[in-house]
């Protein structure tokens, strides 16, 4: 292995330590849209709120394939566990399917019988939200 393909998979401590703050405001923010979203009956809260889920899988699933692929290499395993991130972007993949689908299904359901959404709420929400998005952005650019 080239020295330029290990540093590629080689996350400091404190890579690790933005990873977790930003899981740790991703965690919070999607409980907030989830209660905002359904308080407010906004569709677009709830879904971004998904969406929060699957950042926040993906984070934890990238904390678990970092710690996986520092494991050595074995006599079975002569590229060590590296494919781990690879089977976490899988997941992540899958997952982020299964909220579209679900998205998906309440757009349809609402376009059949459309719910009055509870602006004021959903708006603050949302911003929490965007500055939420925006924070993990600055922590996670780094890594």
């Amino acid at each position: 292995m080239n020295a330029q393909h290990a540093e590629a998979h080689n996350i400091t401590s404190e890579g690790s330590r933005r990873l977790w703050v930003t899981l740790a405001i991703v965690l919070t923010v999607m409980v907030a849209e989830v209660i905002g979203g359904f308080l407010s009956d906004s569709l677009a809260l709830v879904g971004d709120a998904g969406h929060m889920l699957v950042d926040a899988l993906a984070l934890g699933l990238s904390l678990f394939a970092i710690r996986l692929a520092r494991r050595p290499a074995t006599t079975n395993r002569t590229y060590g566990y590296h494919r781990a991130e690879i089977m976490a972007a899988l997941a992540n993949g899958a997952i982020l399917a299964l909220v579209s689908v679900y998205v998906f299904y309440e757009a349809v359901q609402r376009l059949a019988s459309p719910v009055p959404v509870r602006t004021p709420l959903m708006l603050v929400v949302a911003s929490i939200g965007l500055v939420a998005n925006i924070a993990g952005v600055l922590l996670l650019r780094k890594v």
